[in-house]
């Protein structure tokens, strides 16, 4: 299975130091970020990861969202580098207003088909930054609004640590 590495040459000059909102402003600018048309239409051999997402139900052949909408989940696949060499970015939509202007339910799932984050996004980017050898990641949300999500290692999870505005 490919990878997509999202990190590209992003590399350079990482300090290790605690990043201040002006920081994560800064790199937000910079990162390049993924929606569901860069995502593929889950398959029969994904089974195991749209199960571990509990806002999805199954009926049939046919998936429902938390809202009851019938959608054609699609997924990411993510290499985020330490302890987490696959990560599936399950991208779950709305036809309504079930995740509002953002349009998505973006929810991870480690190569152990276990829930490590999610939120609602219409995009997701990988920060040059990581924590416990882990890529920080950024959500798009509705305009100008990002949010920023740092791993944590003893949690085996990624944390909501802030929310930039870009204008």
């Amino acid at each position: 299975m490919k990878y997509m590495t999202l990190v590209g040459l992003l590399m350079s000059g990482l300090s290790g130091q605690p990043l201040h909102a002006q920081d994560y402003k800064s790199q937000i600018g910079n990162t390049r970020f993924f929606g569901e048309s860069a995502a593929r239409p889950a398959t029969a051999a994904d089974a195991n990861v749209l199960h571990a997402v509990t806002s999805l139900t199954q009926q049939g052949g046919n998936y429902k969202n938390s809202c009851g909408e019938k959608v054609v989940p699609r997924i990411m696949d993510l290499h985020l580098d330490g302890a987490l060499t696959h990560v599936s970015a399950v991208f779950t939509g709305s036809h309504g207003v079930c995740f509002g202007s953002a349009g998505y339910r973006v929810t991870l799932v480690d190569g152990s088909d276990r829930v490590i984050g999610g939120t609602v996004a219409s995009g997701i980017g990988v920060l040059q930054t990581q924590h416990g050898g882990t890529y920080d990641l950024s959500f798009s949300g509705t305009a100008s609004s990002y949010s920023v999500w740092r791993w944590n290692t003893g949690e085996h999870s990624y944390r909501h640590v802030t929310d930039v505005q870009l204008q």
